[in-house]
């Protein structure tokens, strides 16, 4: 089955469109939406809540470069604050980490302990150039390999 992977920075426009659309994206089967959350703010909690009514399968980018989680430090926050406190009982969502050039082994590895029970997505906005960075995504639990743009040789 083919399915179409939209990549969406969770602004207020585009959240707004993906709650409009929720429920045919859950009825579809074929659209999983790729969400890089820029805000912690309200429309991000509200949107997460009605995804998750909607059953709406979407991949959520856990490491985003972006807005208010674009640090290492902030993606614990966006844990907490998003993941644990929303998701945590839900089960249509998949964890998705970006992965770049430089992306250390150590990353992915820490990325896949935190979700250790869940199945994951890797989102690649370049190949790592490292082979022990290679080998930890090999991983049988990444269930998505999303290759964005021309971002990958």
């Amino acid at each position: 089955m083919r399915r179409y992977f939209p990549f969406l920075r969770g602004k207020l426009n585009e959240l707004m469109a993906l709650r409009h659309l929720a429920e045919e994206i859950a009825e579809s089967g074929q659209i999983i939406p790729i969400i890089e959350p820029v805000r912690n703010n309200p429309s991000t909690r509200i949107s997460i809540d009605q995804f998750t009514q909607a059953t709406m399968p979407f991949l959520l980018i856990c490491n985003p470069r972006y807005g208010d989680f674009k640090t290492a430090a902030s993606h614990r926050r966006l844990y907490d604050e998003v993941i644990n406190a929303q998701l945590s009982e839900y089960d249509n969502w998949v964890p998705a980490l970006q992965l770049f050039s430089g992306t250390t082994s150590a990353a992915v590895e820490q990325f896949l302990e935190r979700y250790d029970e869940r199945e994951v997505a890797v989102i690649y906005q370049g190949f790592p150039t490292s082979h022990r960075t290679v080998k930890a995504i090999a991983d049988q639990r990444i269930v998505h390999h999303v290759f964005i743009g021309n971002g990958v040789p």
